[in-house]
């Protein structure tokens, strides 16, 4: 039987632009991920950082549609666990424009929470792109 050895290379290994970079603040991730503000499709990407908060790596979970985007929490945490990062931010747009959290976003980044508790991973925040503007669940309270 022959095995199939998984590896998730650390994005600043194999690109030198991210050795260092660190976010501090929801404002600084979506500075990073300010393009996802004109994209047609909701995209949600997961950030794994290492405990000094520079990014280990960013994986695409799901391509959506207009309005909706399926996001299965395994996915969504495979990275983080696969690169021993120790906290993870959830990024994700709303091609509406409307940052507003959906109750499907809130659901999900509760279910997350969890999930990370189990594996040790600080989940920082959940942030929603919209079209200039930007929700954050850690700066309103919700993580």
């Amino acid at each position: 039987m022959e095995y199939q050895h998984i590896e998730y290379k650390l994005v600043r290994e194999t690109n030198p632009n991210y050795a260092r970079r660190t976010f501090k603040n929801a404002s600084d991730v979506v500075k990073f991920f300010n393009e996802l503000q004109d994209t047609s499709k909701e995209k949600l990407f997961s950030v794994c950082l290492t405990q000094t908060n520079e990014i280990a790596c960013f994986d695409l979970v799901s391509i959506g549609s207009n309005n909706q985007s399926t996001a299965d929490p395994k996915e969504i945490i495979k990275a983080a666990i696969l690169t021993n990062a120790s906290s993870l931010i959830m990024v994700h747009n709303h091609p509406s424009g409307d940052p507003k959290p959906s109750n499907n976003d809130t659901i999900i980044t509760k279910t997350i929470k969890e999930a990370c508790k189990i594996f040790q991973i600080n989940l920082l925040d959940h942030i929603i792109i919209g079209n200039g503007r930007y929700f954050s669940y850690s700066e309103a309270g919700l993580i």
